[in-house]
């Protein structure tokens, strides 16, 4: 399926997300989820969800390369990502929202919730992922997945 494993034979994939005038009045966001050369789980659009940001892009990166992975039949998929915000989210903050009822660190809702809970029922419940973060261009996967997600955003209507 994938030409890419990890030493434990997990699945690996590069997902990312970016978003063209973030922030601003009429963001543009994109996602880009690459499994190797010429794969055809390789995927790419618009976010297709209201208020695009590059965070949110960057998660639905990864829950639409999890929800591939489930219904290929894949169990065990490594995530490689240059987001440091979604890998800390699945490998140490979700825990604590969890335990405080999904209000952050300051005391205000965790932001993107709704996407990390959807993430994180699928994580409970269908599949067994490790999140890697890995330096931006350091790999030819990130850098495949980021120009997917580029394409993708500037299919943004």
């Amino acid at each position: 399926m994938s030409e890419f494993f990890d030493e434990d034979y997990f699945y690996i994939v590069w997902t990312d997300g970016c978003c063209y005038d973030n922030g601003a009045g009429y963001p543009k966001a994109g996602y880009g989820v690459w499994w190797g050369h010429d794969h055809p789980l390789n995927s790419y659009g618009p976010f297709p969800k209201s208020h695009a940001t590059n965070n949110r892009a960057e998660l639905y990166a990864v829950y639409y390369a999890i929800n591939q992975a489930i219904y290929n039949g894949i169990q065990y998929l490594q995530i490689r990502t240059d987001s440091t915000y979604v890998k800390n989210i699945f490998t140490d903050w979700i825990y604590d929202w969890e335990q405080n009822g999904w209000i952050n660190y300051e005391g205000y809702p965790v932001k993107n919730q709704y996407m990390i809970r959807e993430i994180k029922d699928l994580l409970d419940n269908y599949i067994d992922v490790e999140f890697v973060h890995i330096k931006r261009e350091s790999e030819e996967g990130i850098k495949q997945a980021d120009r997917m997600a580029k394409e993708g955003a500037k299919q943004y209507y």
